[in-house]
Formats: structure tokens, sequence, C-alpha cells
């Protein structure tokens, strides 16, 4: 079976835009759309490791909506109009991967990895969430008080 390690970043107007690999096997891609795509190749298991990063953290935030971008992070996983909440990590779980993601000063990360042979489904649940996200503001209300008791947890 052959072993591939692909990392996705979706990076729209990213400061890291300007970065280049160090290592000549890294190749970079520009859809149509803007997406810049980052596929690196490591033979050295037979996983592939899939990343969407969005440019937006809490540093575009202002007085009034703090924590709104780790709240949207949690409601990525809240369902679509395809998939009901939670069926996003489901489906990942029942094909043997793990996935979470992450919010920083200027971007917003999700992650799955999974067997090579199953990359698909990432690029197919990434897809779906980016294009057709529920944001039910009752689930929106939930996360912002989830949102404020990790803040809590943390200072």
């Amino acid at each position: 079976m052959r072993t591939v390690i692909i990392t996705i970043l979706l990076i729209l107007l990213s400061p890291l835009s300007g970065i280049q690999a160090s290592q000549s096997d890294v190749h970079q891609y520009q859809l149509d759309n803007g997406m810049k795509i980052f596929v690196k190749t490591d033979r050295r298991a037979p996983i592939a490791v899939s990343q969407v990063w969005y440019k937006v953290g809490s540093s575009y935030e202002h007085n009034g909506i703090t924590g709104v971008s780790h709240v949207l992070e949690h409601m990525m996983f809240k369902g679509t109009h395809k998939l009901g909440p939670n069926e996003f990590s489901e489906i990942i779980a029942a094909n043997g991967g793990r996935e979470n993601a992450f919010t920083g000063r200027d971007y917003t990360a999700y992650f799955q990895t999974l067997s090579a042979d199953r990359l698909e489904i990432s690029f197919e649940l990434e897809a779906d969430r980016m294009h057709n996200l529920a944001l039910a503001e009752e689930e929106f209300k939930k996360e912002v008080e989830v949102v404020k008791e990790e803040r809590r947890l943390r200072t």
C-alpha cells in the first residue's frame, strides 16, 4: 500500500502564505478560488493528515464579539444541512481516524488523521462543512457558554 501523508492548508490571504517550505518535497498549489494547497509525501506510515486553516482568530475580534472565533470553531462540529451534530466526528471515528481543531490569534485550523486510503472522506466532510454549515441559534448559545467555561478554566 502506498503511504502518504498529505497536509492541506486552506489559507485565505494568510500571513503564513509568504513562508517557503524548507524541504523540496513540499509542493504548493493554488486553486482558481484562491485556496492554497500544500502537499508533503511521507512514506513512513500508511496514514494521511488533512488540515484546513482559515485566516481568522482572536486578533480579528473587537469588544463585543471576543471569543467568537473559538465559538465558530466549536460550531463546525455541530452539523451541516446534510450532517447532524457531531456526525462529522462520528464518520471520522468510524473510519479509524481522529480529528480536532484549534484557534489561535490569526487562524483557526481543523485536522483529521486517518488511513491514507480514506483521505477522500476528510476532503468531502471538510467541503461540506465549509459550504453547508448549520448555525442553529440554540447550539450557538450553548457553545458560547462552553467557550466561556473553557476560558474560566484556563485563567
